[in-house]
C-alpha cells in the first residue's frame, strides 16, 4: 500500500503512463496524465488482466514475459489516433517481496513527437544519400589534409575499388607532384575560412598512376561538427576529347572549304583552257587540210593535235575530279578508268616516288561513276604518297578479279597502326584529312568493300573490291561519211577564240555562219533568221546560261537542232535521249565536229 500511495503520489499529474501488475497478471494500479493516449479499453484499467489488456499487442506480452523471468525488457506501442499516429515507449521492471517475485512496474511515455523527428532525419539522410551516390560528379570530404569521406563516383574517378576504405588516404596522393604544396595551402586555407577561388583546374593521379585534367568546386562545411572542406571532382577528359575532335573538325571544314574553293577555281581555269585548246586543236586541223599528210609541216601539226589532245585529257580529268556533279552509272572498265588518269596521278605526287601499274586488260565491267572512281583512285595515291612523306618510295597500283572487280593500291610508307586501321576513315580521327573519308564513301556508294593490310614486311595495301556487272551495254557509232546539207548554222560561245575557230571549221564545212556572243545574241538572231538549220550554243555562258537560252529556244521551236558544247563530260547524261540534240565535248577537231553535226543533219 506504501508503494501504491507513494506511486500516485508522484505520477498523477505527469504526463507518463505508469502501471503496476501483480504476479498474477492483474493490474492493480494504472496512473498518469499520458493514460489518456492509451486508449486500448476503456480508461478505468485496474482489476484487468495484463493479457487482455495487451491482447492485440503481442509485444507488450513478449516483453511482460521476459520480465517475467527476471530481466527487464521494453517495447513500443504503435496507436493510431483520430488524427495522428501516436507511438508509446514502454520499459518493464521486476519487484520483489521478501525475494520472491511479486509483479512488475510498467511506464511509459510519449514519443510521438521524438519518433516523428527521427524518422524526418532518417528519411532526409536517405534522401541526400541517394542523391550523393547516386551523382557522377566525384564528391570528397576532407579534414587536416585527410579524407574522411567520398561518394562512389569519386572513387571511379580515382580508380579506386567501390569497396575501398578512403578514411585516413592523404589529399596528397590525388595529385600530381607539381601541384601537391598549392592543394595543400588552399585546403588549409579553406578549412580555417580563408578566402579562395571556388573553382579551378588541376591535374589528378589515379591509382593506377594515369593522370587526367580535373576542375575542382571547393567550400567550407561542418561536417561531424568539425570545420571540413567538401570538394566536388568533375573529370575534363571527355571535354578535352571533344574540343579536340571539335578543332580537329573545325580545321577539316576549313580544308574542305578550301579543297572547293580551289576546285571552283580549278574548273574555272579548266574551261578557259579548253578554250584555248578548241582553239590550237581547231587551227591545227584547218591548217593539215590544205598540207600533204608526209609534208614535215603536217607531221608537226599532228604533233601538236596530239600533245593538245594530252592536255585535253588532263583538263578532262581536273574537272570531273573538282565537279561534284556525279555521273550516270554505266558499265566500265576498272583497268581503262585507271589508264586514263595516270597523266594526273604522276603529277600529284612528289618526284621522289615512283608509281608502277599492274593492270589486267581483260577485265569484268562494273556499274559505276567513271569521275567518282577516278576520285576515289587519286585519293588512295596521294594518301600513299603522304604515307611515303619526303623519301623516296613506290607505290603500286593493280587492277585485277578475285571474287570482283578489285583495286589495290600499294605503298612503301610508315606503316598503319593496327589499333588505328578501324578509324582512319573516321573524319573525327583526321587520318591524313579527309581524302580516306571521300574513298568510303564513295565505295559504299558503289556496293564494294575496302581492306587494309598494313605491315613492315609488306607495307600498306588498301584493296576494293566491286561487285561485277553482268549486262553490257555496247554503243554502235553512226557511219558519217554522207555529204552535209548546206545552210545557215548559228554558232553561239562568250569566248572569242572559239567563236573564231567554230566559224573557221564551218565555213570551211560550207556553211552560212552567224556568230553570237551571249544568249539573248542567240536569240534574236533565231529571231530574225528563220531558216537556221542548226544552232551550236556553250553551256557556260554569263547572264543567259545556255541551259537557259536552250529552253527559250525550244520555246520558239522543238524541231531545230542543237548541239551543246562545254568541257565538263559529266553534264553529257543530262542531255542523252533528248531529241534534236547531241552533245560536243570542248576541246574538238574539225573530224569531230563534222561528226556530230552529221548526226543532226
Amino acid at each position: 500500500m506504501v508503494l501504491h500511495k507513494q506511486a500516485l503520489t508522484i505520477t498523477k499529474m505527469a504526463p507518463i503512463i505508469l502501471m503496476i501488475i501483480n504476479k498474477d497478471n492483474i493490474v492493480t494500479m494504472a496512473t498518469g496524465a499520458g493514460l489518456s493516449k492509451l486508449k486500448i479499453i476503456n480508461s478505468n484499467l485496474e482489476g484487468n488482466s495484463i493479457y487482455e489488456i495487451f491482447k492485440d499487442h503481442p509485444e507488450a506480452i513478449q516483453a511482460y514475459e521476459i520480465t517475467q523471468k527476471g530481466g527487464e525488457s521494453d517495447f513500443i506501442l504503435r496507436i493510431l489516433d483520430e488524427v495522428d499516429t501516436l507511438y508509446l515507449d514502454f520499459h518493464l521492471n521486476p519487484f520483489y517481496e521478501n525475494d520472491e517475485y511479486a509483479g512488475q512496474i510498467l511506464s511509459g511515455s510519449n514519443i510521438t513527437q521524438l519518433f516523428n523527428a527521427q524518422q524526418r532525419f532518417v528519411e532526409s539522410e536517405t534522401k541526400y544519400s541517394t542523391i550523393i551516390n547516386a551523382s557522377h560528379l566525384g564528391i570528397l570530404v576532407t579534414r587536416d589534409f585527410k579524407c574522411v569521406y567520398a561518394n562512389p563516383a569519386f572513387l571511379e574517378m580515382f580508380a579506386f575499388s567501390p569497396d575501398f576504405d578512403i578514411d585516413d588516404t592523404s589529399v596528397t596522393e590525388l595529385f600530381v607532384p607539381s601541384v601537391r604544396d598549392e592543394m595543400l595551402r588552399r585546403s588549409m586555407n579553406i578549412e580555417k575560412g580563408g578566402n579562395e577561388t571556388p573553382s579551378f583546374e588541376t591535374t589528378g593521379l589515379r591509382v593506377d598512376n594515369t593522370t587526367f585534367p580535373l576542375q575542382i568546386f571547393s567550400n567550407r562545411i561542418i561536417y561531424n561538427k568539425n570545420p571540413s572542406v567538401i570538394q566536388f571532382f568533375i573529370d575534363l577528359s571527355n571535354i578535352r576529347q571533344l574540343e579536340k575532335e571539335k578543332n580537329i573538325l573545325h580545321e577539316q571544314l576549313l580544308l574542305s572549304q578550301k579543297y572547293e574553293s580551289l576546285g571552283i577555281v580549278s574548273s574555272g581555269v579548266a574551261h578557259d583552257f579548253n578554250n584555248l585548246l578548241v582553239g590550237i586543236m581547231g587551227n591545227a586541223s584547218l591548217l593539215q587540210l590544205d598540207m600533204k599528210p608526209s609534208s614535215p609541216q603536217s607531221v608537226l601539226l599532228r604533233e601538236i593535235q596530239k600533245i593538245a589532245m594530252n592536255a585535253a585529257k588532263l583538263t578532262k580529268q581536273m574537272i570531273a575530279y573538282t565537279n561534284p556533279t556525279s555521273n550516270k552509272l554505266m558499265n566500265c572498265n576498272l583497268t581503262q578508268v585507271v589508264e586514263e588518269i595516270t597523266q594526273l596521278l604522276s603529277i600529284s605526287i612528289p618526284n621522289t616516288i615512283i608509281i608502277e601499274y599492274e593492270l589486267e586488260n581483260k577485265i569484268s565491267l562494273i556499274n559505276a561513276d567513271v569521275s567518282q572512281l577516278q576520285q576515289m583512285v587519286l585519293n588512295l595515291v596521294i594518301n600513299a604518297s603522304e604515307s611515303i612523306g619526303e623519301s623516296n618510295g613506290k607505290i603500286i597500283v593493280k587492277t585485277f578479279e578475285d571474287n570482283g572487280v578489285c583495286l589495290e593500291v600499294v605503298d612503301n610508307g610508315e606503316i598503319i597502326k593496327q589499333e588505328d586501321i578501324e578509324n582512319i576513315f573516321d573524319p573525327k580521327f583526321g587520318f591524313r584529312g579527309l581524302g580516306l573519308t571521300v574513298v568510303k564513301g564513295i565505295v559504299q556508294t558503289h556496293h564494294g568493300v575496302i581492306d587494309v593490310l598494313s605491315d613492315e614486311e609488306n607495307g600498306t595495301h588498301f584493296k576494293i573490291t566491286f561487285p561485277i556487272e553482268g549486262n553490257t551495254k555496247i554503243i554502235n557509232k553512226k557511219d558519217n561519211n554522207g555529204e552535209l546539207p548546206k545552210g545557215k548554222i548559228l554558232f553561239c560561245d562568250d569566248d572569242a577564240r572559239v567563236r573564231e575557230v567554230g566559224e573557221k571549221m564551218l565555213s570551211y564545212l560550207d556553211f552560212e555562219v552567224i556568230v553570237a556572243c551571249y544568249g539573248q545574241e542567240a536569240l534574236d538572231a533565231l529571231e530574225e533568221n528563220k531558216d537556221i538549220i542548226l544552232v551550236v550554243l556553250d553551256l557556260t555562258m554569263p547572264v543567259l546560261s545556255g541551259r537557259e537560252t536552250l529552253s527559250r529556244i525550244r520555246e520558239m521551236s522543238q524541231a531545230i537542232p542543237i548541239i551543246i558544247s562545254s568541257g565538263h563530260s559529266e553534264v553529257i547524261g543530262e542531255f542523252e535521249g533528248r531529241a534534236n540534240i547531241e552533245f560536243l565535248l570542248k576541246p574538238y577537231t574539225l573530224n569531230s565536229f563534222k561528226e556530230t553535226i552529221a548526226k543532226l543533219l
